[in-house]
């Protein structure tokens, strides 16, 4: 159990830094991502962004 609770962790966190990367570097709009990408809500997204924005120091290095 504790096992699959890190990948899930791990898998959390790659989706927060690859819709991040979309969004942001490559300037994909974000109006339709929520729904391709499997987020309950554009609201849902929206905090995967500003999660990862505010972390994005966490990754740089």
């Amino acid at each position: 159990m504790v096992i699959s609770n890190k990948i899930k962790k791990m898998i959390a966190a790659n989706r927060k830094l690859w819709i991040k990367e979309m969004v942001y570097g490559y300037r994909i709009p974000r109006d339709f991502l929520w729904r391709h990408y499997g987020y309950q809500s554009q609201w849902e997204l929206e905090k995967d962004l500003m999660y990862s924005f505010q972390n994005l120091s966490e990754y740089q290095n």
